[in-house]
């Protein structure tokens, strides 16, 4: 465990590493434990994101989908004069549009 062997090289007087450098690590140690915990919430607000990106997505769909219901039922494919408006609409111009 990181906090026992700080604790045991705080307690101890050790050759080569002064107290200042222990004191480092123990600062370096809070910042890591920072940035994981930043990390956990920014995986978080990602998760929602994505569950809230597919909602909008499922809505545009099903919007895009009652749009080109209502573009067949008004610009049927049997009428040539309507072609360039089906093509916009990405429907078919030789048969109804079937979903």
């Amino acid at each position: 465990n990181a906090d026992a062997l700080l604790a045991k090289a705080t307690a101890d007087d050790l050759p080569g590493h002064p107290p200042e450098r222990i004191a480092e690590i123990d600062t370096a140690k809070a910042a890591f434990r920072d940035d994981t915990a930043q990390q956990a919430d920014t995986l978080e607000e990602t998760a929602a994101d994505r569950i809230e990106r597919d909602k909008l997505v499922r809505k545009i769909n099903s919007r895009r989908y009652a749009i080109q219901t209502a573009a067949d039922r008004h610009y049927p494919y049997w009428n040539d004069d309507v072609d360039p408006t089906r093509r916009l609409f990405k429907l078919p111009v030789d048969r109804p549009f079937n979903g």
